[in-house]
């Protein structure tokens, strides 16, 4: 009997134990930190912005005013040379630009979400060109198009601002022939 006890309080030992280790295995352990803005970040077009390892370009083509003609397009340039992918989104993601007269302007980033009709219109290897990306590989640069209200003229901007979802961070990007710069 007393041997029984025994071999009784080694086996509930030992399951004591085990389902003990059991539970500490299963802690979870958060998979990213949040990642917290630092601020506005200003930097000139094109120039590299060195915490995110990203540079932005952008530029207007009066030929293609006559396009979408509700819209004015402003073509951008993004080049990821971190390690990590850069995550984009059209729906959270905030493009604004200043005209040369000092007014700010709301783009918007996917016709195809925003005006489908006017999607529609785009032949679909210009869809292709244009579509807003939902990511930048590392080591890639991707290019896209914004659009505009026709009334906003994008010649000669004074800036634009771009708010990042993914990297909870916003971005004041001056043309180097600004007078802000």
């Amino acid at each position: 009997m007393n041997m029984l006890i025994k071999d009784f309080h080694k086996t509930s030992l030992i399951s004591i134990l085990i389902v003990s280790l059991m539970a500490t295995a299963c802690v979870t352990v958060p998979a990213k930190k949040k990642r917290k803005s630092v601020g506005t970040i200003k930097v000139f077009l094109a120039e590299m912005i060195v915490p995110y390892a990203i540079s932005i370009d952008a530029k207007h083509y009066t030929e293609l005013d006559s396009f979408l003609p509700k819209y004015k397009i402003l073509t951008i340039a993004i080049t990821n040379r971190s390690l990590g992918t850069l995550e984009l989104d059209p729906l959270k993601d905030v493009w604004k630009i200043q005209d040369a007269r000092g007014h700010w302007y709301k783009a918007t980033n996917s016709l195809q979400i925003k005006d489908p009709e006017s999607w529609k219109k785009i032949p679909e290897k210009m869809q292709k060109l244009i579509a807003y990306p939902g990511t930048t590989p590392p080591g890639f640069t991707q290019t896209f198009d914004i659009f505009f209200p026709s009334k906003v003229d994008p010649n000669g901007f004074r800036a634009l601002e771009y708010r990042s979802d993914s990297l909870k961070q916003k971005f004041l990007l001056i043309p180097q022939s600004s007078p802000e710069g």
